[in-house]
């Protein structure tokens, strides 16, 4: 049985060595105490590697450029991308969270909400907008 942080540990390693070319479209965890349940949808796309960033601040002016643009779904693309290749970085997980809700994803917006909080559990802000999000505390599904 493996854990959802360790089927995406391995999506990250093969993207990121160049083996694959998986973009990660979505993820859902529940309560390992309920059923064990693990969802992670996954879209080929040829090229993915291509749209790798050597450095954040490349990431971070497409990123803002599409924000002004009001490319709410662009810019959610872009950072699920980013994620595609390192899905562990809490403030991008918090951004693809916040996006996904803008843009009426609200299930998808809590997950990735929820995996902030897996990440980084101790963050109180992140805490705090998960209470006010979803009206119940952060419950780690990982423990």
């Amino acid at each position: 049985m493996f854990s959802l942080q360790s089927m995406i540990r391995a999506v990250n390693y093969v993207n990121t060595s160049g083996l694959g070319c998986w973009y990660i479209e979505c993820v859902e965890e529940t309560d390992s105490k309920v059923g064990n349940g693990h969802t992670l949808v996954l879209r080929k796309v040829e090229g993915l590697s291509a749209e790798k960033w050597q450095d954040v601040a490349d990431f971070n002016t497409q990123f803002n450029q599409l924000l002004m643009a009001g490319k709410l779904e662009n810019a959610l693309t872009l950072t699920k991308i980013l994620l595609s290749f390192n899905f562990f970085d809490a403030n991008k997980l918090h951004l693809a969270g916040a996006l996904s809700r803008q843009l009426g994803h609200f299930a998808e917006g809590v997950e990735f909400l929820r995996q902030a909080l897996v990440v980084d559990p101790e963050n109180e802000e992140y805490r705090k907008e998960f209470i006010e999000v979803t009206g119940v505390p952060f419950h780690n599904p990982v423990l």
